[in-house]
């Protein structure tokens, strides 16, 4: 998803070990990459997973961070379990508050070849 989700849930929202949130990011500024609005709790199981499918010509940072869920009520969650499609990036997943913060925690550089 390129931009937020909203979901209003008459209950409570949970995600076992074995769900996985998929987020589309084109870059860190708001609207650019996917999240989601959970309108009441939410409770994610320990190493619950994040996939982020990153786009072609993105460019990120170490430490730049983005918040792909936000719920209204409580956010539940201890660990998770973060991939991607993409080797040049690495990213870590954190409950922050009432919301999901993702980092890139590490940048890899693609080595090209000189003359």
């Amino acid at each position: 998803n390129n931009g937020t989700t909203s979901y209003a849930s008459a209950g409570a929202v949970t995600a076992s070990s074995l769900g996985v949130l998929e987020v589309d990011l084109i870059n860190t500024t708001t609207g650019n990459f996917g999240s989601v609005s959970i309108s009441g709790t939410a409770t994610f199981a320990a190493g619950a997973g994040i996939y982020i499918d990153t786009q072609v010509g993105l460019s990120l940072t170490g430490g730049q961070t983005f918040t792909i869920l936000t719920s209204t009520g409580a956010l539940t969650a201890s660990s998770f379990m973060v991939n991607d499609d993409d080797a040049t990036y690495t990213f870590v997943a954190n409950a922050s508050g009432n919301s999901i913060v993702v980092t890139v925690a590490t940048f890899t550089p693609t080595a090209t070849n000189t003359p």
